[in-house]
């Protein structure tokens, strides 16, 4: 049985990617994403990967499970945060895990520089894990349309997000909300979906569609799919909107944002930006996307091969 340690099991759009890809890969294997309870047995196996599983000011024991070192384990496809420095006594305590894990990669050339800094040891880069994720997307009915995934974030003020859906409103004949991030987040008390609608409120507009929680993960990436532009303050709306040659724009202008777009030759926008992004023809540079798409696969392939290998 396989142990994968991440944020899973909250309906997070990127999160429930990278489960599903690390199910399609290792499509013979028992797959079972833990909730920090899971007792390890003596053929098992771990996998911590995905995300930004690695943060230089907090340690994190539900994803950073002490019992895996005696196990066989591999660290995939990580981000860290390196937007925050190392606390020592925080580095102590990943330090055992990046030297006894079988196989060590990350998503990002900044992620990598920062282990081999701070610990000496030089992970392999990656592409993120999302980039092979098989999907089947249905055909939906809407056309024509601006799509939106907004949370609370520091580079948009609701006053602005409500501002850009007006406008976008008035260059098209609907607008979908997209929320991705079903957790609470930061400051904000109330789910991405009940978010979405306090903003709709605002707007006052008829012209506005939530999809609901329960729409399914694929049903989503059709949405995206099928806009004709997108704003999005999710990162793996950035990546499917990538995959799926969808024009999109971000203002999130975090570093591992950053690192993404580079891919595209892409840059995060100013609020004014993006007013000028919903009236304006944009054109982004999607050449290098399959070959994203092929090494990712590829290398996840590797990585299983690894994993099986005996001790």
């Amino acid at each position: 049985m396989y142990i994968i340690y991440g944020y899973y099991g909250f309906n997070n759009f990127g999160d429930e990617i990278f489960l599903r890809t690390f199910k399609q890969i290792f499509f013979d294997k028992d797959i079972i994403p833990t909730f920090g309870y899971q007792i390890l047995k003596e053929d098992d196996r771990a996998i911590i990967g995905g995300g930004d599983l690695v943060l230089p000011y907090y340690f994190n024991s539900y994803y950073w499970d002490s019992q895996v070192l005696n196990f066989r384990f591999g660290i995939y496809g990580v981000g860290v945060y390196t937007d925050y420095e190392w606390k020592e006594e925080v580095k102590n305590q990943y330090r055992k895990f990046f030297e006894k894990t079988k196989y060590f990669t990350v998503r990002d050339s900044e992620s990598a520089q920062n282990i081999f800094d701070n610990f000496g040891i030089r992970p392999i880069v990656v592409p993120d894990v999302a980039f092979a994720y098989k999907y089947n997307l249905p055909e939906i009915r809407f056309r024509n349309y601006f799509c939106f995934s907004f949370r609370p974030s520091p580079e948009l003020t609701e006053e602005q997000m409500v501002s850009l859906t007006k406008y976008a409103i008035e260059r098209y004949k609907r607008v979908i909300f997209l929320p991705l991030h079903f957790a609470t987040h930061g400051d904000c008390k109330v789910g991405n979906f009940e978010f979405h609608l306090e903003l709709s409120k605002k707007v006052n507009s008829n012209r506005i569609w939530i999809v609901p929680d329960s729409v399914e993960l694929d049903y989503r990436i059709a949405i995206i799919r099928n806009s004709v532009k997108y704003i999005t303050l999710a990162m793996h709306g950035c990546l499917l909107s990538m995959r799926e040659r969808t024009i999109f724009a971000t203002p999130h202008r975090s570093t591992k944002f950053r690192n993404l777009l580079k891919l595209v030759n892409y840059e995060p926008l100013n609020y004014k930006e993006l007013l000028d992004f919903i009236k304006s023809d944009v054109k982004i540079d999607f050449n290098n996307v399959q070959n994203l798409e092929k090494q990712s696969e590829m290398e996840l392939k590797k990585f299983k091969k690894i994993m099986e290998e005996d001790d």
